[in-house]
């Protein structure tokens, strides 16, 4: 087929694929009554995709199809499971219409799969795998989404305004992605944006996207669009950008608000669509929303005129811009639109508006409602002569108080980041953030320094402690401290904060009694709401580091609820405060709560332009906490190693903080990269040093005393573990470092076969969080490690209660992951008590289901997931059952 005759059959082949066959064929007669040739040559086009009903091939690759779950004009989409045996999952395998392959077809599928190859992001489906099946049939395996398109999910739950806006932000993340990689998806609609249960967007089918590269050969006369979300460009066929995506936001945007088409009237025909998009200008969000019906607006949890309220104003401004004709009048790209919607959450001034002084009132007196309504109030009692009591006296001069204090704050911080910018700028070197960070001490606590200088050294010890020099960070907090007391004794903001500053420090330093008596201090001062906020956040570190789950919780929901009712709370302290929320929740046994909710507290921060900041790394670093814990090892890994490279971009040429580097090489550990792991562990014990942390230091020791023994290096791990008791020094019992040196004395006594003293200190680990209330992974290995060596001794019973509680834990910490290294680690235990029982058949059974967890949770080639396979896979005729058990433990370290 010629070039030309394609681009003239293309659109009306889109149009026919996406009807049903009745319609399908009702459209191709009357094309027929017209142009019976081309009529013909889509007849001979659509023959062989009228077959197509039954499942087109049993298997694509490693992939065997199960059951259609999708179709469009673009092709057909399947269930898949893997078929090759190495491990269990589920994706969806993509098949194009076979006759879509005529022309450009192929090379547009394959364009396809080199736009999802280029793409990595959360909320985009990932590209697994692509191929072409021996009888000429492509095909691409993608990410399984189980989930439902944007427009149903929101209105199956009755979402309101605001929840459907921080969905469509969770998707211009993603386009922004898209864009940021050079790849504009061009087919923005509900049915492409996947919402889960969880309420994780996901974006799907990249079928028309387009490469931004100049390499890309796609022919410009090909508009592959769909009507219903086409930017006027596309239908034109002008040259694209991202603001052609920006165009289709807009519509999905209007049609998840107003529940209506910008420009189209329902069941309009193909041409009368496209003609709209040039033609037909939309009617605002409010004008839509005054037509909608009750039913409509019950699904966005209000009235007809609620709806018209809720969106009049900043929403429909910021729709209107992004639905220009003109694409030089929208936004500029996906993430410029997100700031918009971001700043509409937070009633503040949108860039879509103009911004005139009564308009800036007005976002003014909205984020600041109660200050706002408590002036009004005091001015109206004053216009009618009432005289206040001497209480209300009291309260006003306090609050005047603490709004001076504020300002003087924020006037000592603006001037000193004034002059150290201007001290930077008289530097022709460049300059590292350690450098600029000791200049700023210098400058701030110099001779020439005042005393309002206090919150600057606050901030600078806040910087110290996200790189992990918590040593540095208390010497800036003692002469802050000693300043603020020379010089403003009655700020009791600042005191409270300085505290609970100085507590988080003393307990990063193990000393807990001195950060429980900081705590205490703070909480006898009467303080704002912010400050309470930034206390309870500071409470909410602590519980964590002491894996106090309740505690977390409680102090991060106090403190995001503190930060709602307080007007002056900024973007980045909400996402904050949401992302120790997150962490709450891991602590809590709720994984994918967890995941989901350090997704949005991190893309809060990149809509806002702060994807690069301390504060992202400190997110990442506990996301991949959250998801080793629970046992997704290979998505911690991930996670880790984006913080590091985040930490070594922010100071390049220092070291990262020590526990970043030391929960990287604890993933490194488990997933058998034991060179990678050891370095890693020397470079946090280097760092820790650095920061003179003692205890952070002692347990980096201990960690890799662990490495040592598991190389089989008995002398050198035990010259480790006595370096690292003369450190621990009178650590109080229940510090990491000190749970850390009893959990190596349990290793070391399973290595050499010491069964009843691996007994007693699993015993006493064991109770240590039992006591405490800490159903934490440590406990899950610290059960294993018992059932072992109970089961060596022939304590078979005892063995598998142990096992039962420990994979109890263990699918609790796994929640709804397809698999968990817990998981299988407790079956591969497991297997090794019924093969110590002589039980044949069980142990091949708990190997084979050992395997494929750990096959999922640590990857088919580490040395557990090969074992297992071996185990699950010997002929019953050639097992040789053993009385005792006597091999080490799988490999696996505690946090």
């Amino acid at each position: 087929m010629a070039p030309a005759d394609w681009a003239r059959l293309s659109p009306l082949l889109d149009e026919l694929l996406e009807l049903p066959p009745p319609a399908r064929a009702a459209r191709l007669a009357a094309v027929s009554t017209r142009d019976p040739d081309t009529a013909a040559q889509l007849a001979a086009l659509l023959a062989p995709d009228a077959d197509d009903d039954g499942q087109p091939v049993a298997t694509v690759g490693a992939w065997r199809l199960e059951r259609r779950i999708g179709e469009g004009g673009m092709g057909s989409v399947w269930l898949a499971r893997r078929g090759d045996g190495r491990f269990d999952g589920v994706a969806a395998v993509k098949l194009p219409h076979r006759a879509l392959l005529a022309g450009d077809g192929r090379r547009r599928f394959a364009r396809e799969a080199q736009a999802l190859a280029r793409l990595a992001h959360p909320h985009i489906a990932a590209l697994h795998d692509a191929g072409v099946t021996d009888d000429g049939q492509p095909y691409l395996v993608l990410e399984h989404v189980p989930g439902q398109p944007i427009d149903v999910h929101c209105d199956e739950r009755r979402l309101g305004i605001a929840a459907r806006v921080e969905l469509l932000l969770q998707m211009l993340d993603a386009v922004a992605h898209a864009h940021g990689r050079l790849v504009l998806h061009r087919d923005l609609k509900p049915s492409n944006v996947l919402v889960t249960d969880d309420g994780r967007v996901k974006l799907v089918d990249f079928g028309i996207a387009r490469l931004l590269d100049p390499d890309d050969e796609v022919q410009a006369t090909q508009q592959l669009l769909t009507p219903e979300g086409a930017a006027p460009e596309q239908v034109q066929g002008a040259p694209l950008a991202a603001t052609t995506d920006v165009y289709a936001a807009g519509v999905l945007a209007y049609r998840l608000l107003a529940g209506a088409h910008p420009t189209a009237p329902p069941g309009a025909p193909r041409a009368a669509l496209l003609r709209a998009v040039v033609e037909t200008d939309a009617p605002s969000l409010a004008a839509a929303a005054a037509r909608a019906t009750p039913a409509l607006a019950a699904c966005r949890g209000t009235t007809p005129a609620g709806l018209a309220r809720a969106l009049a104003g900043d929403l429909e401004a910021i729709v209107a811009k992004a639905l220009e004709k003109d694409p030089a009048a929208r936004y500029r790209d996906a993430r410029s639109m997100a700031e918009d919607l971001l700043r509409f959450l937070h009633h503040q001034p949108v860039a879509a508006r103009r911004a005139g002084a009564g308009y800036r009132a007005a976002r003014f007196l909205r984020r600041h409602r109660v200050a706002a309504a408590a002036a009004l109030a005091m001015a109206a009692a004053l216009a009618a002569g009432a005289a206040g009591t001497a209480w209300q006296a009291s309260r006003a001069a306090a609050e005047r108080d603490r709004a001076l204090a504020l300002a003087r704050r924020s006037a000592a911080q603006a001037e000193f980041f004034e002059a150290m910018l201007t001290q930077a700028a008289q530097d022709t070197r460049p300059i590292t953030v350690p450098v600029l960070l000791a200049r700023s001490r210098a400058l701030a606590s110099g001779a020439t320094a005042g005393a309002a200088d206090a919150p600057v050294l606050g901030m600078l010890a806040a910087i110290q402690v996200s790189l992990g020099d918590a040593a540095q960070a208390r010497s800036l907090l003692a002469d802050a401290e000693a300043r603020r007391a020379a010089a403003d004794p009655a700020d009791l903001d600042l005191r409270a904060l300085l505290a609970c500053q100085q507590a988080y420090v003393a307990s990063l330093l193990g000393e807990h009694d001195e950060a429980r008596a900081r705590f205490a201090e703070a909480a006898t001062l009467e303080v704002g709401a912010g400050t309470r906020a930034e206390c309870r956040l500071h409470e909410a570190f602590v519980a964590q580091n002491r894996s106090d789950a309740a505690g977390a919780m409680a102090a991060a929901q106090d403190a995001v609820a503190l930060l709602d009712r307080w007007p002056a709370a900024t973007p980045v302290q909400r996402a904050t405060a949401l992302g120790n929320v997150a962490y709450g929740h891991h602590l809590n046994g709720r994984p994918a709560e967890a995941d989901a909710t350090f997704d949005l507290a991190i893309e809060r921060l990149r809509a806002l332009g702060r994807g690069d900041t301390p504060v992202v790394v400190t997110l990442l670093n506990n996301r991949g906490i959250a998801a080793y814990a629970a046992g997704d090892v290979r998505r911690a890994d991930r996670a880790y190693t984006e913080a590091l490279q985040l930490a070594e971009r922010l100071a390049p040429g220092a070291s990262p903080p020590a526990y970043l580097l030391h929960n990287r090489a604890l993933v490194a550990f488990d997933l058998a990269r034991l060179d990678e792991a050891e370095q890693g562990l020397q470079r946090a014990l280097a760092a820790a040093d650095a920061a003179d942390n003692r205890e952070s230091a002692t347990v980096a020791q201990i960690k890799l005393a662990l490495v040592r023994l598991e190389r089989g290096d008995v002398a050198g791990a035990r010259r480790l573990r006595d370096a690292a008791v003369q450190r621990l020094g009178r650590s109080p019992p229940d510090s990491m470092a000190a749970v850390s040196l009893r959990q190596y004395a349990l290793r070391e006594a399973l290595v050499q076969g010491r069964w009843q003293d691996a007994r007693a200190a699993a015993d006493e680990l064991v109770g240590f969080f039992d006591r405490r209330g800490m159903p934490v992974a440590p406990v899950v290995t610290l059960l294993r490690q018992r059932a072992q060596a109970r089961s060596a001794v022939g304590e078979f019973d005892a063995a598998a209660a142990d096992l039962a509680r420990a994979m109890t834990l263990a699918r609790r910490l796994q929640g709804d992951l397809p698999a968990s290294s817990h998981v299988g680690r407790v079956l591969a235990a497991y297997q090794q008590l019924h093969a110590a029982r002589g039980d044949t058949a069980a142990a091949r059974a708990a190997a084979t289901n050992a395997a494929s967890q750990l096959a999922a949770a640590l990857g088919p080639d580490h040395p557990e997931a090969v074992a297992m396979r071996a185990a699950g896979a010997v002929p019953p005729g050639n097992a040789a059952p053993s009385p005792r058990v006597t091999s080490p433990p799988p490999r696996e370290f505690f946090r």
